[in-house]
């Protein structure tokens, strides 16, 4: 109880957390505390306080080429199918997260992207947010009464900026003043655009993390999925349906003694408790420091921890490093008395436009072009290789790079055009079509033949746009046979029907196994 650390700890949380370390088998407890022999080994391996973080790869799925690398916390913390983010100046929409891979494809969208080094942002303290609206406040009241020129005055002598910076923040208040509100201190502005509401809350990076996520779980749990996004100066929401009366509600109704609770389900069930569990867990000793954990249920792992010391230390350090639980519970208090103004309104401000501008876009470079974009996918599918079986005979079969297969060829043996299409390093296929051929065939084998049948019925029908179709990724004889059977004005369109299928198949294949 000396060490400050744990000046707070009471004897119960004391005994609770011996009785943990006691079933991971490091210490004795029976009356008094003795450590075991492993006690020696998990002291040696913790002597690091900095915890083991894991990259991952980010590949380019239109080529294969490699982008960069995420971060483990922001892929816990943003890595979905369909999340844009920034890497190397260029956006990207994640399509698949594998085990230690992420595959992506370039997207022109870039004030919509999250900057891949977000995370290492240093938050913004709730007082220099509101000592930020205080100054909008001022400017906005003395833009009343008062010359520009003695507003800018007045700017130089309390703040160390020059008059080009005091001009372009009288500039700023100027333009939001005209849509008739101005965010401050005092006073929240919520702007209903579309499908979306931007919060504009003056409470810096923590507070307004958490009022985001609780006002997003409240809504999740109402009307579906809610898209997030926050800021030391607004929460930006995006819905699937208009849900402005359900925020108003939530906002004025919801007893504030209960947020923590709210905040702490959220917390539970989400990609960055699980993230931060391992690496807690990993201190206590519950997992091995080089456990490899990909290939398992993390969610199975934190649900038998439930209501131990681990997993409320993992809800205790997010609350600290990532949210101000107590902070935004007061403010949601001085909602509901009065002491916080709150005005909605329809359309977009000028603050507005700006929060749903991405802040970082002018650091970025340029976005490819969707032309430049299809052509990279264009041209990995024509070198991609394909092997060509012969179905009649069984006696011919060839590899070629897509782009270099000749239109009417035939077998070199029987001049039939009935010929398969498999991957280039796929040995057993000619194999199965002798074995079908005389009648040898066993039950495993005759779906495999049947696949092969298929892609040959469709290159006898369609020739070398059934190759095309065949070598894009996850991409089989029944998808091919739905895209050749349409119509498409040229071959342009044609790959483009090939890219969507590919695409969807990156997205949806981490389900087929279940």
């Amino acid at each position: 109880r000396r060490a400050y650390p744990y000046q707070k700890l009471s004897f119960s949380e004391f005994l609770e957390v011996c009785k943990q370390i006691q079933q991971l088998g490091l210490i004795f407890l029976n009356g008094q505390i003795k450590k075991k022999r492993r006690g020696f080994e998990y002291y040696f391996n913790q002597l690091s306080t900095i915890p083991d973080t894991k990259q991952f790869k980010v590949f380019n799925s239109l080529d294969n080429s490699f982008v960069g690398v995420l971060d483990e916390e922001f892929v816990a913390l943003n890595a979905e199918p369909g999340t844009t983010f920034i890497l190397k100046g260029e956006a990207y929409k994640i399509i698949s997260v594998e085990e230690d891979k992420i595959l992506v494809e370039p997207v022109e969208d870039i004030e919509a992207a999250i900057p891949g080094w977000e995370g290492e942002l240093i938050p913004v303290p709730f007082e220099v947010a509101q000592e930020v609206g205080r100054l909008r406040r001022i400017l906005s009241e003395s833009l009343e009464g008062k010359t520009e020129e003695e507003i800018v005055k007045w700017l130089l002598s309390s703040y160390p900026i020059d008059e080009n910076c005091a001009k372009s923040m009288i500039k700023t208040i100027k333009k939001q003043k005209k849509y008739g509100v101005v965010p401050d201190d005092k006073t929240i502005l919520v702007e209903d655009h579309e499908n979306s509401v931007i919060i504009h809350s003056c409470f810096g990076s923590l507070v307004n993390e958490t009022l985001g996520r609780f006002l997003s779980s409240l809504l999740t749990a109402r009307i579906g999925s809610v898209g997030l996004k926050t800021d030391p100066y607004r929460i930006i929401l995006h819905f699937q349906v208009k849900a402005l009366e359900l925020l108003k509600e939530i906002l004025f109704s919801t007893n504030p003694e209960y947020l923590r609770n709210y905040i702490e389900m959220y917390l539970s069930k989400s990609n960055l408790f699980e993230w931060k569990f391992v690496h807690v867990a990993k201190r206590f000793g519950a997992i091995e420091k080089n456990a490899d954990y990909s290939k398992v249920r993390l969610s199975k792992i934190v649900e038998s921890y439930v209501g131990t010391p681990i997993f409320k230390e993992t809800l205790k350090e997010l609350e600290t490093e990532k949210l101000d639980v107590e902070k935004a519970t007061e403010i949601l208090r001085k909602i509901q008395n009065g002491e916080i103004k709150v005005v909605f309104k329809e359309g977009l401000s000028f603050l507005g436009r700006i929060g749903l501008r991405h802040e970082f876009a002018e650091l970025v470079g340029p976005a490819k072009p969707e032309l430049e974009i299809f052509e990279l996918f264009k041209k990995r599918l024509m070198n991609t290789s394909v092997k060509l079986v012969c179905v009649n005979c069984g006696q011919w079969q060839q590899s070629f790079l897509v782009k270099e297969i000749p239109e009417n060829i035939k077998c070199k043996k029987c001049e039939a055009r009935l010929l398969g299409i498999v991957h280039p390093k796929n040995m057993e296929a000619i194999k199965i079509v002798k074995k079908k051929l005389r009648g040898t065939i066993t039950e495993s084998e005759k779906g495999k033949f049947e696949r092969i049948r298929k892609s040959a019925d469709l290159f006898l029908v369609y020739g070398k746009k059934a190759a095309i179709a065949l070598a894009a990724r996850g991409v089989g004889p029944e998808t091919a046979k739905r895209i050749l059977a349409r119509y498409h004005k040229d071959e342009d369109d044609f790959l483009r029907d090939i890219l969507e299928a590919e695409k969807l198949y990156l997205r949806t294949k981490r389900y087929w196994k279940i």
